[in-house]
């Protein structure tokens, strides 16, 4: 499949329950992060709401279709309504590799749809104006007793949200919306939520929308 220029585009315009899904069309992105973008399906046909995405990448050539389960996850949103684009982002892959991509989606009624064909491309670095790739680190710390950190960086001057979320997608704590300058900023979440109580221990997601993509963070929080 020939390379499209710096996003890897999924487009799953058939990725419905039971249905066969659209074909994948691959790019490299920046850094070592890979873009995935799709079209949202509707739970039957174009209507209503699918109900889960389960993307998964690998870097064998003969992960997919029989060893799906066995490939990793992808943490992606829930589908939005149908027709909508949709992203997300595969950080720290190695670079220089092959790495290959497949999805499904389920329904209201907990049907899986067919594999989508299997995307593949490489990781490659680019580097980003001024020097500065788009990105969001990995947290540190993690596991989090008291404090968690991450850095992002701003290859230009832009509009950015970084929210912590629950393992059900609900807003725990909204940390950071606002214009940013170009350049690295470090972004910590002292693991409150919104009304300024402590997080319970468990698994929360940190997810930094910025142009238009997502970027998710899984956090562990301890006692």
């Amino acid at each position: 499949m020939p390379f499209l220029g710096r996003r890897l585009f999924l487009l799953m315009g058939a990725a419905l329950a039971l249905a066969t899904a659209g074909a994948l069309r691959p790019a490299p992105a920046q850094a070592s992060n890979v873009i995935l973008e799709w079209t949202a399906p509707g739970d039957d046909s174009t209507y209503g709401r699918a109900m889960e995405y389960d993307l998964r990448w690998s870097l064998r050539e003969n992960q997919f279709p029989n060893r799906f389960y066995s490939a990793r996850r992808i943490v992606t949103n829930l589908p939005q309504t149908p027709g909508s684009v949709e992203r997300a982002v595969v950080s720290d892959v190695p670079e220089g590799s092959a790495i290959y991509f497949a999805l499904r989606t389920r329904d209201e009624r907990g049907n899986w749809s067919r594999l989508s064909n299997v995307a593949v491309t490489y990781a490659v670095t680019d580097v980003a104006d001024g020097g500065i790739a788009l990105d969001f680190s990995l947290p540190s710390d993690n596991p989090a007793h008291e404090l968690t950190q991450f850095t992002l960086s701003m290859p230009r001057r832009g509009a950015a949200t970084v929210d912590a979320m629950d393992v059900s997608g609900r807003r725990v704590r909204r940390i950071v919306r606002g214009d940013m300058a170009a350049g690295r900023h470090t972004i910590a979440w002292d693991l409150r939520d919104d009304t300024g109580a402590l997080a319970r221990p468990g698994v929360y997601f940190v997810r930094a929308q910025v142009e238009g993509l997502n970027f998710v963070r899984r956090v562990v929080v301890l006692k």
